[in-house]
């Protein structure tokens, strides 16, 4: 039998920790939107962003010529652990895929995750191929910060056999790994070169993308260069052709920006209690008001406690100095893991009005999972005439 208690002991517990304080992960996406930056902001709950930036692609090189041309390179990936505050807003520019339309392609543009003015994470787009020379991949170094961050460049785009196919464009890096370099063209009629490999992910976190393939020899739009997939692989290299015709290489992959982020919520509860639930008119009362974080392991900041006395009294004092009895506003401010605070209220019974008093609790940070408890309320029955007369209840 005690074993059977025991056992029914630790399963309350545990329960009750689930119910007292629990965690859901969550994300945002940013991708590009011609060039206009974005916000997020830090939602209620949440005291600790990851932040995870690629940098755009370079565009397969392209142009009027009869020879086929290099691919571009992949993006760079970043990542930096931020400590916030909920209520925060930043700022995220995604850079944009590099041009195929030209030779050398164009560099993909930089992303990043700032706090104002100031680049908090940033990585490197990378750089249009080049004729016969593979555009090079984002470089790891160019992100930012430059130390506690973890980063990975971009793969270099492949090379093309002049009179055959392009080269391929470069993987973007991923979360765990940099990205793979795109494949060389073959001769003649063969096949373009492919897409260097996406950069692998790392758990809970997400990979790169694959190079976009070199186009192959001809002039049909079937042989076009592959384009750069989001989040931010290079492009692939123009084919070569019978004469000079212009022919693009393929655009590299927008940017991407990712915020990853646990929100955290907790058990918040109070009770409500009177000195003398039947009382006469012009008797004293005291109401015991008890605020608790039932968390046993999180903090809570800017917590509120409201009790404002309905009409049926008239209020004396309170213990705590920073109760607004006008507005029944008590603002607790911060509430350690598994504290209580009491306020009491002292009161005198009026001989009309309301008598039923409620209490609330909340906090601004981080949302309650158990709304149940955030509430209570004392019932009280008055007596208006007397010993002698019959208790009235409002």
């Amino acid at each position: 039998m005690k074993k059977l208690n025991l056992l029914f002991t630790v399963a309350l517990f545990l329960v009750g920790n689930r119910m007292f304080f629990s965690q859901t992960a969550g994300s945002q996406i940013f991708n590009y939107t011609t060039g206009v930056s974005q916000t997020f902001t830090v939602p209620v709950g949440v005291n600790s962003i990851t932040v995870e930036v690629w940098g755009a692609g370079g565009g397969g090189a392209g142009g009027s010529t009869g020879n086929a041309r290099a691919g571009g390179g992949g993006g760079a990936y970043t990542r930096l652990v931020i400590a916030t505050t909920s209520g925060t807003s930043y700022s995220v520019n995604v850079g944009q895929g590099g041009s195929g339309t030209s030779n050398p392609g164009g560099t993909g543009g930089a992303s990043s995750f700032l706090s104002g003015s100031t680049v908090l994470v940033q990585a490197a787009g990378g750089t249009g191929g080049n004729s016969g020379t593979a555009g090079a991949g984002g470089v790891l170094a160019s992100g930012l910060p430059a130390t506690g961050a973890t980063r990975f460049s971009g793969g270099a785009g492949g090379v093309p056999i002049a009179s055959g196919s392009g080269g391929g464009g470069g993987g973007s890096a991923g979360a765990g790994g940099g990205g793979g370099a795109g494949g060389n063209g073959t001769a003649d009629i063969g096949s373009g070169g492919a897409g260097g490999a996406a950069g692998i992910t790392a758990t809970g976190f997400n990979p790169g993308a694959v190079g976009g393939i070199g186009g192959t020899r001809g002039n049909a739009a079937g042989n076009a260069a592959g384009t750069g997939n989001v989040p931010g692989s290079g492009g692939g290299g123009r084919g070569s052709n019978s004469s000079a015709v212009s022919k693009a290489g393929g655009n590299g992959g927008n940017g991407r920006v990712v915020v990853n982020y646990t929100v955290n919520s907790i058990d918040l509860s109070v009770t409500n209690a009177i000195s003398n639930a039947n009382p006469f008119v012009n008797d004293l009362v005291t109401f015991t008001v008890v605020a608790r974080n039932n968390n046993s392991t999180l903090a809570v900041s800017e917590v509120f406690l409201t009790d404002l006395l309905p009409t049926g009294y008239t209020f004396i004092s309170s213990n705590q100095s920073g109760y607004n009895h006008t507005s029944g506003v008590w603002n607790i401010g911060n509430m350690a893991a598994n504290a209580s605070t009491t306020l009491t209220i002292a009161a005198l019974v009026n001989e009309t009005g309301v008598y039923n008093n409620t209490a609330s609790i909340s906090s601004a940070t981080i949302p309650d999972n158990v709304p149940a408890n955030n509430t209570a309320t004392v019932n009280v029955t008055v007596c208006k005439g007397g010993t002698t007369a019959p208790q009235v209840k409002q």
